[in-house]
């Protein structure tokens, strides 16, 4: 018995060691490849040291069983006991924070030539009319995203998400409430979806993980469309779900609806949302009819699309920033300069979020892959990343690797699913919690 104790014991010194080493190496060369392009010189140290700091509290919380399970029980606590409130109280401060964030960290201002073409288009809808009459000398007049034509005067972006905000604009509502607003609804999807496939406790740990990210609250509090996007393409993923597993055709409808708006909004990130949609409802028996009533929900949205490019560039087929900036949608086959942009999406998602989610979503992904537990939703995040690799562009003015996300939220739904499953289920059964199941 006493050399079974020692045994554990080594075995246990060597895994927190190896962990810490590990992530402290980890914290090294992210402050040294990532620190020169996105970090002031003294901001490098601050970097390492909050590696240090995680590494550290992951080696010593592994020596610590009923300390680890208590905290988790903690967070939790909350969202099992009164769950409706719980969640509603999430939403509150999401926007809370988020409308706060726009006020006072980013002024209530467009800080990106993006957002600043999404307001003009916005009110552009909201005076009744698709496009404005050029200046008279347009180049004095000249923006970014914001473009003059043919006696045209417009964005160059896809309708969606400034036909929302042109709603608001009619009504006298600042367009600054609306994505901190949406943030609300964007936690009450994820958590409806995390619910369908999560115990309550994970569905809960990963909606607080999703609204305490720095990610998400600036993206909420900006004018960009990422926000309203990966609110439709979680609602999407969600109506999708229910339907794969009940097969109400009501289901199938709304997720067409939504994956509607959002190719209105973003069509590159319908595209990339629909194939797994469409791969799932193929492979699930007694489905397969749901691929009409998906297309039936999306089919308004795309006919709109359509007749808004026949009137804007008299080619249906023809997208607005095409027929603006012919060539300028970095769209094809990779490059080593395509490689070089996703190389830095993948370090800025790795400094954005946190330096330890991105690598346990690799580790989640390939687990659930090995115990035939992948679904759904698992899909949408390595679908996004194999998508963007033919996309050169850079993300310009950005708070974060802003081209990822609509994924962000189901690599958290992803994590949590392999933490409920490995943590919860497996951890609680064994003599104690290792290291390397915290990371």
């Amino acid at each position: 018995m006493d050399d079974n104790n020692l045994r554990t014991g080594r075995q246990q010194l060597i895994s927190v060691i190896g962990c810490f080493s590990a992530l402290c190496i980890l914290g090294c060369l992210t402050a040294a490849i990532f620190g020169g392009a996105f970090f002031k010189p003294h901001s490098r140290l601050q970097l390492a040291a909050a590696f240090l700091l995680t590494a550290l509290a992951a080696a010593l919380m592994g020596f610590d069983r009923r300390g680890v399970f208590s905290l988790i029980d903690g967070l939790a606590r909350p969202g099992l006991r009164r769950p409706r409130t719980a969640l509603l109280g999430l939403m509150l401060i999401s926007t809370v924070v988020a409308l706060a964030t726009a006020g006072w960290v980013l002024d209530r201002f467009a800080n990106s030539a993006d957002e600043y073409a999404y307001v003009l288009q916005a009110k552009t809808y909201a005076s009744g009319r698709l496009w404005v009459e050029a200046p008279p000398l347009p180049e004095a007049f000249q923006m970014y995203r914001f473009l003059a034509k043919d006696g045209l005067w417009l964005s160059q972006y896809p309708p969606g998400w400034a036909a929302g905000l042109a709603i608001f604009e009619v009504l006298g509502v600042p367009l600054v409430v609306v994505d901190p607003l949406l943030a609300a609804a964007t936690v009450f999807a994820f958590f409806s979806l995390a619910k369908m496939e999560l115990s309550p406790r994970a569905a809960w740990l990963a909606s607080l993980t999703l609204v305490c990210g720095a990610f998400f609250v600036l993206t909420y509090a900006s004018y960009l469309s990422h926000g309203v996007a990966a609110l439709a393409g979680l609602a999407s993923i969600a109506f999708a779900t229910h339907y794969l597993k009940s097969g109400k055709a009501i289901a199938a409808l709304l997720a067409g609806v939504c994956l509607g708006y959002l190719g209105f909004t973003r069509p590159f990130n319908a595209v990339i949302f629909a194939v797994p949609i469409a791969v799932a409802l193929l492979l699930t028996p007694g489905r397969r009819v749901g691929h009409l009533l998906v297309a039936a929900g999306g089919l308004p949205f795309l006919l709109a699309l359509l007749a808004y490019n026949q009137a804007i560039t008299g080619n249906p087929l023809v997208m607005r920033a095409t027929w603006l900036q012919p060539g300028g949608e970095p769209l094809g086959a990779p490059s080593a300069a395509y490689i070089v942009e996703n190389i830095k999406r993948a370090g800025l998602l790795h400094l954005w979020s946190s330096p330890l989610l991105p690598l346990g979503w690799v580790a989640a992904f390939f687990l659930l892959a090995k115990r035939r537990r992948l679904g759904l939703a698992d899909w949408i995040a390595p679908a996004t990343f194999i998508a963007f690799i033919f996309y050169g562009g850079d993300s310009g003015n950005h708070y974060g690797p802003r081209y990822y996300f609509e994924a962000w939220p189901f690599m958290l739904f992803t994590l949590f699913k392999a933490f409920d499953l490995v943590f919860f289920q497996e951890a609680r059964k064994s003599s104690r919690v290792g290291p390397e199941r915290l990371c």
